[in-house]
């Protein structure tokens, strides 16, 4: 077997434990009505290493970019199907993720080509952004499909969570204008309106739980695209680190070529 395949297959078995870890993880995902989603550490490792790993692959093997789109996006596609079960929006989810990764390798295409010198951090930025959206969009999915969506839907009321956040808020309006003299009624005082804001809130939005699932869905995959930038920078990051050890290991090396450019003759 050639030492190019050897990598190849080496990159894919990376790509399969990495995608196998950050989804079998996803028991452990749920939407948080404060925070947008609580992810376990181990789970967000995994995936930081997968979108470095699949954004270093489009770099290192791009003369291959349409079989490395299918492969990769069957194997993240496929993982996530079997995890939460074939559906047309499991298959929908996939094939998004289908397209933004077709979107990443043209653009690490066009970057490889254009510049003369190897920069491997423009080569990853200029595809990170979409690998990153990409796989937020199956995360939304998931939570479109989360335990929590259903639960909102079928009680009628915001989870408890949100209580929580309501008294810090009062707490932080009104805590620093209670004297020592009123400490004795304040807790009292602010359960009071906690749970009148609480039960105002329930009753306003209940003809709208039955929505719960796609709102919930669609504000997660907002608020991940606010992190999507900070999100795409700690994996161009570790990115670069793999690239790195991969170079230093001699599996990797930057050589030298002559090239041809066109120019204009008047």
């Amino acid at each position: 077997m050639e030492p190019r395949t050897i990598k190849i297959a080496l990159w894919h078995v990376i790509v399969l434990i990495s995608a196998l870890l950050m989804w079998g993880g996803s028991s452990q995902i749920h939407f948080n009505s404060i925070t947008g989603v609580s992810v376990q550490i181990p789970s967000f490792g995994a995936f930081l290493v997968l979108t470095s790993m699949i954004g270093v692959g489009f770099i290192l093997f791009r003369q291959m970019s349409w079989l490395w789109v299918l492969t990769v996006s069957a194997i993240v596609g496929g993982l996530f199907i079997l995890q939460f079960g074939p559906s047309w929006l499991n298959l929908t989810g996939a094939g998004i993720f289908l397209v933004f990764c077709y979107e990443a390798s043209n653009r690490v295409g066009r970057e490889v080509t254009e510049r003369l010198k190897v920069n491997i951090s423009a080569f990853l930025w200029r595809g990170m952004l979409p690998i990153v959206l990409g796989l937020f969009v199956l995360i939304s999915f998931a939570a479109y499909q989360s335990s929590l969506a259903d639960q909102i839907k079928e009680s009628g009321r915001l989870p408890s969570q949100t209580a929580v956040f309501f008294e810090d808020l009062v707490n932080k309006a009104i805590a620093n204008k209670v004297g020592p003299s009123e400490a004795a009624g304040y807790q009292e005082e602010v359960s009071q309106i906690v749970n009148q804001t609480y039960t105002d809130v329930n009753n306003f939005l209940k003809p709208y739980f039955r929505y719960a699932p796609p709102i919930l869905a669609f504000a997660l995959f907002l608020i991940l695209w606010g992190l999507s930038w900070p999100v795409s920078a700690m994996a161009v990051l570790v990115g670069m680190i793999w690239f790195w050890i991969l170079k230093k290991a001699g599996v990797v090396k930057i050589g030298e070529r002559d090239i041809k450019a066109e120019t204009l003759i008047v």
